[in-house]
């Protein structure tokens, strides 16, 4: 027998990889679902007017409309990084330009060069073409509950903003073009479920990176512990096969005279406890 949850972000594709794990389902293993209160909620409202009450046959059908949900929501995230590429592309070939031109022309030094930023008739179009490389890492938290905006006008609102690398009629083109593409699935898809969903993937990916970083760490800790590579081969002869072992005069430090140890004394780590075994093991 398996025991199978349902989260809330669970899609049909999750719930068939989870299942699957058993191989011999139908042939004598068996399944049991698991979901709490707050799921099961969900559940019966996503599938008001066509739930059956019967787990077996509601969880698949809720997962299916998360699966659609999901892709809907990756479909609009993918529109939205199309957009940001198309203003990165001018941007950074404004920069390049103005590389380039300082390379054949003007021809300053590094110093004037770091301060092109800050000062000059420039700095102002430097700083812009920065604009689209820059990602907020911070976000303000409002004091009150502030209605959903449309997923459409936030898009308008971000071209508005970055008109000025909107400059040829295919890049105008190419732009409405992905506003009417936005439009035409927002208009199926709930505004506030757009941006829970957006927030949703943003927190599942900083989760991602941060069990990623603590498995290297780990790793990186195993190998540490259980390195070699301060070890030297220590060489002696095969004559002191014959003559007795003798506790070598420096406690347990071994040499080309003395190439044992006592095994009581044997441990891997400092921390570890002594064998107990006879003395007169070496």
């Amino acid at each position: 027998k398996a025991v199978v949850t349902i989260g809330k972000d669970m899609t049909f594709r999750d719930y068939a990889q989870g299942s699957f794990r058993m191989r011999k389902v139908g042939k004598g293993q068996t399944i049991h679902l698991c979901v709490i209160p707050e799921v099961k909620a969900r559940i019966d409202a996503d599938l008001y007017g066509v739930c059956t009450g019967s787990l077996v046959l509601d969880v698949p059908a809720w997962l299916l409309v998360n699966s659609c949900r999901s892709e809907s929501l990756q479909s609009l995230k993918l529109l939205s990084q199309e957009l940001t590429n198309g203003w990165r592309k001018r941007a950074l070939q404004a920069l390049i330009a103005e590389v380039v031109a300082n390379a054949f022309v003007a021809k300053h030094n590094t110093a004037e060069r770091m301060r092109r930023f800050e000062s000059g008739p420039e700095a102002t179009m430097c700083r812009a073409c920065l604009g689209p490389f820059r990602e907020n890492i911070g976000f303000a938290v409002d004091d009150h509950v502030a209605p959903p905006q449309p997923f459409l006008d936030i898009l308008k609102r971000q071209c508005e903003e970055h008109i000025m690398f909107c400059i040829s009629d295919e890049d105008r083109r190419r732009q409405q073009e992905l506003l009417d593409q936005v439009s035409r699935e927002t208009q199926v898809t709930d505004h506030t479920e757009i941006q829970h969903g957006f927030a949703a993937e943003v927190v599942h990916e900083q989760e991602a990176e941060q069990q990623q970083e603590q498995e290297e760490e780990q790793e990186e800790e195993q190998e540490n512990v259980f390195t070699r590579d301060d070890e030297q081969a220590n060489p002696w002869n095969v004559s002191v096969l014959g003559d007795t072992p003798a506790m070598p005069a420096m406690g347990n430090q071994t040499g080309t005279d003395q190439p044992f140890y006592k095994l009581s004394t044997f441990r891997v780590r400092p921390e570890q406890p002594l064998l107990p075994v006879c003395e007169r093991l070496w």
